[in-house]
């Protein structure tokens, strides 16, 4: 009870960001191996603020991977496996103005979002412990400075990547695959959100990557929500990684992406870039890794997410995706940086641009 008291104030404020009102339905969608604690408190806060609330929870059986781990669409079998109850529960979400996402392993890369999304419903995704919300919550600036660094990623056609360590991949962008942003709060028809964030996405257009990406050492690997331990190198040929180089963490890579037996979990994915200037890099040694998704390392302002597996513009869903967080790169976008080193270079920003994440040492 007494981290319910903590948590109702906390997701009232986030709810109410989301535009939350008394004429609205509130979907909070859960499965057995989500936080309970959030589910009572998101239950309650919708309630607080006047709407009306439903709780849906699914099963988390019917998995049908012989592989270690669960996948993409595997962690909640039934809303992948096509079924008269998905129609049902799709038909629900459609319907209601905002969904409360609580998976254990979250909607972001589930084909259904996007037919959920389609229909004007909005998302929120909560996916860290309550000192993470906290400390990472949407604020005026933060939700500027993502618009900012979206309007370059919009009008880019081509992104250049490069790393003191040795990565220099090249990308091509086509119209008719949008740049992305999120800060955190899904306060639109339409939109999703994960709480916390702070990220600038763009998938590139098939078959445009190529070049070398290295996963240096203290780089992040997620899923894996390790910090590597060596130096991982990828060489990239027409959009698909097709060799990889290095130690142990080089083989978990490898492993990991074979066992699904699917040529496109390997392609590359999303291109992101970190905004929020409370991240900590380091956060993922101080938290047990099985209740954490890993935000802080995935948005930590000047990081750069290097991804393979899903693209949902092209209606790629596979099993598998691996987002690899890079500090200390430089990003340039038609020939212009818009990241040095690892330090957001954003003219008009709100945030300075040498606002100080883990990965970058305190001077005086």
């Amino acid at each position: 009870m007494e981290q319910h008291a903590d948590l109702i104030p906390l997701f009232i404020r986030q709810f109410e960001m989301c535009q939350v009102r008394t004429d609205e339905m509130v979907v909070v969608l859960s499965d057995t191996r989500s936080r309970e604690d959030y589910i009572t408190s998101a239950c309650a806060a919708v309630r607080a603020l006047g709407a009306t609330v439903i709780e849906v929870k699914m099963p988390g059986i019917g998995w049908r991977s012989s592989t270690v781990t669960r996948g993409i669409g595997g962690a909640v079998p039934t809303l992948v496996q096509p079924s008269a109850t998905l129609d049902s529960i799709v038909r629900l979400l459609q319907d209601a103005d905002l969904v409360i996402d609580l998976l254990h392993e979250r909607m972001t890369h589930l084909p259904i979002r996007k037919a959920i999304l389609a229909a004007g419903t909005r998302i929120q995704t909560i996916s860290e412990p309550p000192e993470v919300l906290e400390r990472l919550m949407c604020t005026d600036e933060l939700r500027a400075d993502v618009l900012a660094m979206y309007e370059r990623f919009a009008n880019a056609s081509t992104l250049r990547l490069i790393s003191p360590s040795g990565t220099d991949v090249e990308y091509r962008f086509h119209d008719a695959r949008p740049a992305l942003y999120n800060y955190g709060v899904a306060d639109a028809p339409g939109r999703w959100e994960n709480w916390p964030t702070a990220l600038v996405t763009r998938y590139p257009e098939p078959g445009t990557a190529n070049g070398v990406a290295v996963i240096a050492r203290g780089d992040i690997m997620f899923p894996l929500r390790r910090y590597a331990s060596d130096d991982v190198r990828m060489t990239v040929e027409d959009g698909y990684v097709r060799e990889v180089e290095g130690g142990h963490d080089a083989d978990l890579v490898v492993e990991f992406l074979n066992s699904w037996e699917n040529r496109e979990c390997w392609a590359a994915s999303h291109l992101s870039v970190g905004l929020h200037p409370a991240a900590w890099w380091h956060a993922l040694e101080f938290f047990d890794r099985s209740e954490i998704l890993g935000m802080d390392g995935r948005c930590a302002r000047g990081c750069f997410l290097f991804t393979t597996g899903p693209d949902s513009v092209d209606n790629r869903y596979v099993e598998a995706h691996m987002d690899y967080s890079l500090r200390n790169c430089t990003v340039l976008l038609d020939g212009q940086a818009v990241v040095e080193e690892g330090h957001v270079v954003l003219p008009g920003s709100p945030i300075p641009s040498g606002a100080r994440t883990s990965a970058q040492p305190v001077t005086r």
